[in-house]
C-alpha cells in the first residue's frame, strides 16, 4: 500500500510544516498519487484546527497562583523515565484544558522576553522623570547597592561600569513586579541624559537573544539568559542604545 512507503510521522510533520524542502517534496510526490495519504493529511489538519479552536482561548487565561507555586517548587528531573512521565502528564493536562497555564511555564525565555520591554519602559517613564529621587540607594553606596539587589533578586551580579560610554551610575532601587522582586539601575551622562537598566531573575530558565522595541520616543534593548533577564530603557537612538546594552551585558559578570 502507498502508506507503507511513507511513515506516518512524515505526514504529520508535513501537516505541521516542519519538514525541509527535500522531505516535503517526497511527501508531496506521495500525496499526488495516494488518496489514502491525502485523506490522512486532511484529517491531521482538521484535528489541528479543532484543537486550536478549543484551546487557544485558554492561552489567555491567567496562571493560577497555586499552579505557579507548584511549578517553582518542583524538584529537578534526574532521569529519562521521570521526564517521560512528566511529558505524559503534561499531555494529559493539555487535553484536559490546561494548555494555557503550562504554555506560560514551558514558554520559558519567550514568555519572559514578552514582558521585559513593558516593565523596563514603565520603570523608566515613572522614575526617569524624578529629578531628586530617581533612586533609593545612591552610587556612593555602590557596594551596598550591589549586595542588596543581588540578594533580593536571588542572583549575584556586578553593577556594570558604563563610564567608558560616558555614563555615570546614579544608583538603584528595588521594584516589585507582582510578588517577584526586580531591580532598577540608573545612569546619567554629561548632558543629563538618563539610562535605566531593569534586572530580574529568570524563573523560566529559558533564553532569548537581544531585541529592540520602541514606545514613542522611548527605546529598550532587552535579552533573556537562563539566570537573569535584562532590559535597557532610555530615549537614546538605537545606534547608541545597542552599544550601551552590549557594554552593560559584558559588565554584569554574573556569579553562581
Amino acid at each position: 500500500m502507498a502508506m507503507e512507503m511513507m511513515e506516518n510521522w512524515a505526514l504529520q510533520a508535513y501537516a505541521d510544516g516542519q519538514l525541509g524542502s527535500e522531505e516535503a517534496r517526497a511527501v508531496e510526490a506521495l500525496l499526488a498519487r495516494s488518496e489514502e495519504a491525502r485523506n490522512l493529511v486532511a484529517d491531521i489538519r482538521r484535528q489541528k484546527d479543532a484543537l486550536h479552536k478549543a484551546f487557544d482561548p485558554v492561552l489567555e487565561e491567567p496562571i493560577p497562583p497555586a499552579l505557579l507555586r507548584a511549578a517553582r517548587q518542583a524538584p529537578p528531573v534526574a532521569s529519562a523515565w521521570p521526564r517521560l512521565a512528566l511529558a505524559a502528564s503534561l499531555t494529559a493536562l493539555v487535553l484536559g484544558g490546561g494548555a494555557g497555564w503550562f504554555g506560560h511555564i514551558l514558554a520559558g525565555g519567550q514568555a519572559m522576553a514578552g514582558s521585559l520591554p513593558q516593565h523596563a519602559l514603565d520603570a523608566y517613564a515613572v522614575y526617569g522623570a524624578e529629578v531628586k529621587h530617581p533612586v533609593e540607594v545612591s552610587a556612593a553606596e555602590k557596594d551596598h547597592l550591589q549586595a542588596w539587589l543581588s540578594k533580593r533578586i536571588g542572583v549575584k551580579f556586578t553593577v556594570p561600569d558604563l563610564s567608558a560610554k560616558g555614563y555615570s551610575l546614579l544608583g538603584g532601587r528595588l521594584l516589585a513586579e507582582g510578588a517577584k522582586p526586580a531591580a532598577l539601575l540608573f545612569y546619567e551622562d554629561a548632558n543629563k541624559q538618563r539610562l535605566a537598566i531593569y534586572i530580574a531573575s529568570n524563573d523560566g530558565h529559558g533564553s532569548e537573544p537581544m531585541k529592540i522595541e520602541h514606545r514613542g520616543q522611548l527605546i529598550t534593548c532587552y535579552w533573556v539568559e537562563p539566570e537573569m533577564v535584562y532590559a535597557l530603557a532610555g530615549e537614546q537612538p538605537a545606534s547608541e542604545m545597542v552599544p550601551l546594552a552590549e557594554a552593560a551585558h559584558d559588565g554584569f559578570d554574573k556569579e553562581s
